[in-house]
């Protein structure tokens, strides 16, 4: 018996640590989404170095629904963000951006509050918030601390390309979402549902590129619609993740 115990125990702890270093994989590549979202926005409005280092800090609040996996790493994260933010609004802060960074804030700490209240228990709302705080810290803060002319179409683009993104995620996560959920793929079906994408997918790179570029990042939003299926979350975590990583590619090849 104490034998099948310590080996139950030590199975436990090698399953524990395979999760935890996927999850720290998965984390790894949200970063760098979020820091290809940062120059992509600083290489269309040629912003300054530093004015995208003093908005990376930003990025603080995203974790809030984002990372959170453990007590542990929720006190670690709340401590981080704590500093981060004062460091920010000591730093770089003016009244508009301050008020965009707290808009974030609170989009994200009531994201997913409780059973009762919270944003991820609206299938719509889920989706129009995560794409919202995302479109606030990585394009709107940006330009706000630059002082430059928000280009409000533009905002609406780029919010609209992370829908899609969130909308692929909804779809390979929809075999293991809980039946009440209530998703947006569970009320229409995830082939509709990929139509719409697929139909909305090169009119919506048209609007953000011009030419060649254009029909490249058509190309590659229409491969992750079409690869994206229920169950396939792997797919998605790497290939629906990179979209704006290959994206930012796109925008430093039109550099040169």
């Amino acid at each position: 018996m104490i034998i099948y115990k310590q080996l139950e125990a030590q199975a436990s702890n090698r399953m524990q640590k395979s999760i935890s270093s996927q999850l720290i994989s998965l984390n790894s590549l949200t970063a760098l989404a979020f820091a290809a979202n940062f120059l992509i926005t600083q290489i269309h409005f040629q912003l300054s170095p530093q004015i995208l280092a003093l908005s990376c800090l930003t990025i603080c609040v995203i974790p809030a629904y984002q990372f959170i996996k453990t007590q542990t790493v929720n006190v670690l994260i709340a401590a981080v963000s704590g500093m981060a933010i004062c460091l920010f609004l000591c730093t770089a802060a003016n009244a508009s951006s301050t008020i965009a960074l707290f808009m974030a804030i609170v989009f994200s700490v009531t994201y997913n509050r409780n059973a009762n209240f919270g944003w991820r228990n609206n299938p719509f709302s889920k989706v129009g918030i995560v794409a919202l705080v995302w479109t606030l810290t990585t394009v709107l803060i940006p330009l706000l601390l630059a002082n430059t002319t928000v280009d409000l179409p533009y905002l609406i683009l780029r919010f609209s390309l992370f829908c899609l993104q969130i909308l692929l995620f909804e779809i390979a996560d929809l075999p293991t979402d809980i039946r009440n959920t209530r998703s947006i793929p569970q009320l229409f079906a995830a082939r509709f549902l990929k139509l719409i994408l697929a139909v909305c997918a090169p009119i919506l790179a048209y609007l953000l590129e011009d030419g060649v570029f254009a029909i490249l990042l058509t190309a590659y939003l229409l491969f992750v619609i079409i690869r994206t299926k229920p169950g396939n979350r792997c797919f998605a975590d790497v290939f629906v993740e990179a979209v704006p990583l290959f994206y930012l590619i796109l925008k430093w090849i039109a550099l040169f």
